[in-house]
């Protein structure tokens, strides 16, 4: 359906609504579905490429590859509008609220999609990197431990659930449960490391 030169490179598909989309250098790009065309989004604003992909079917929620900018963008193109600064940032979103967890420092947010004041619902974490969500709780999943977390947003209680018995990297997080599985996001590269992660064709 596309290449690097046409209409770039993609690198990660994730879903808004009935759409689908891919992460790419600067942009978003759009997968008509089932064979195309795939074309780019069109997005103004964003310092380069979109790591961490959220949406819902009218806005998407990204992370910025060597940045701590997370953004919102329109599923229909246009300006880039920042939320949050997070430093290496994970992200989750459920009903009205973005969930950001920052890989470098533990810290997990809380922030209305609209944008506003971040609230702090708890700590401690070591390099967590996925996240879901469901009406009662936030599970917070952290790689050096293979660990799930159950949070509850509403006291900051942080549950330590039983360990990974595999030995995925990261678990697949769906709904209110985490599964054992291959991770779906592309590894980061540490700061300093250069270049970009590996790209992928559609």
């Amino acid at each position: 359906l596309s290449d690097q030169k046409t209409p770039s490179f993609a690198f990660s598909l994730f879903r808004a609504g009935d759409a689908v989309l891919a992460t790419s250098r600067g942009d978003l790009l759009h997968v008509g579905l089932p064979d195309g065309p795939v074309t780019k989004l069109g997005i103004v604003g964003l310092p380069d490429q979109a790591e961490e992909s959220v949406a819902d079917d009218a806005f998407i929620y990204v992370t910025i590859f060597r940045h701590d900018d997370v953004m919102r963008v329109s599923v229909k193109g246009g300006k880039a509008e920042r939320l949050a600064e997070v430093k290496r940032g994970v992200l989750g979103l459920h009903d009205q609220t973005l969930y950001i967890a920052s890989y470098s420092t533990g810290v997990l947010e809380a922030i209305p999609k609209a944008g506003g004041t971040a609230t702090k619902l708890a700590g401690g974490f070591v390099r967590p990197t996925a996240i879901a969500a469901d009406d009662r709780y936030v599970f917070v999943y952290t790689e050096t431990d293979k660990t799930r977390h159950r949070v509850t947003p509403a006291t900051g209680e942080v549950l330590t659930l039983a360990p990974d018995p595999g030995k995925a990297e990261a678990p697949t997080l769906a709904g209110a449960a985490a599964f054992p599985g291959p991770c779906n996001r592309p590894r980061r590269r540490r700061r300093g490391s250069g270049g970009l992660p590996r790209s992928a064709g559609l």
